[in-house]
């Protein structure tokens, strides 16, 4: 069996034209949710707001079901992409915003009950708060003391620019570093579990 590299276990993608024309109406739906519901739900965020009821008090809005069928438009060929070797049957088992002004940030965690997770950006620059997932397996005395043995990097960032996003191993521990700018760092995360059985609803 090959064994992935950390890298590989990422993928970035950027997003679509249909998908840029959403994003401001998607914006503008969380923040309104936020007037409404200002509690944050704080599982992982600090000096912000989450929301993680996605998808269970807000399942049947237009605007859940157009991110539930754009994640699986983006997440088909990145799983396509490892080449299983048999059927496999995925779902998003939850999905969740985030909404980090300046000072916010997202302790260093990891997702669990699920193989993959995932980020798209609706709203960041360079200076709101890079995501960073960090290298479970530190190469480094290895690279060190055998000779033509490719040192792998310690963590992976990536800056939370609109309309991209990103894909990776759940088992990840991750974090969020400090948004520095004055743009609120908008973003909705999302899991996905990976069966050999369809789902309930199939």
């Amino acid at each position: 069996m090959e064994i992935l590299t950390f890298t590989e276990n990422i993928g970035k993608f950027v997003g679509t034209e249909d998908f840029e024309a959403h994003i401001d109406y998607l914006i503008e739906y969380f923040y309104k949710m936020k007037e409404k519901t200002p509690q944050s739900d704080s599982i992982s965020v600090r000096r912000g707001w989450q929301n993680h009821n996605l998808m269970t008090d807000y399942l049947n809005e237009k605007e859940i079901q157009y991110l539930l069928w754009y994640i699986h438009q983006q997440f088909e060929p990145y799983f396509a992409s490892f080449k299983p070797s048999k059927k496999y049957f995925w779902s998003i088992n939850n999905m969740w915003v985030n909404i980090l002004p300046k000072g916010g940030y997202n302790r260093v965690h990891r997702h669990t009950g699920c193989q993959f997770s995932g980020i798209i950006y609706l709203q960041g620059d360079e200076d709101s708060g890079e995501l960073t997932i960090f290298n479970p397996m530190n190469t480094r005395n290895i690279a060190e003391n055998f000779t033509g043995f490719q040192e792998e990097r310690t963590c992976y960032t990536i800056p939370p620019l609109r309309n991209t996003g990103v894909f990776f191993s759940s088992s990840l521990d991750h974090r969020v570093d400090m948004n520095n700018s004055d743009l609120d760092r908008i973003s909705v995360a999302f899991n996905i579990r990976i069966n050999d059985f369809p789902p309930a609803s199939s």
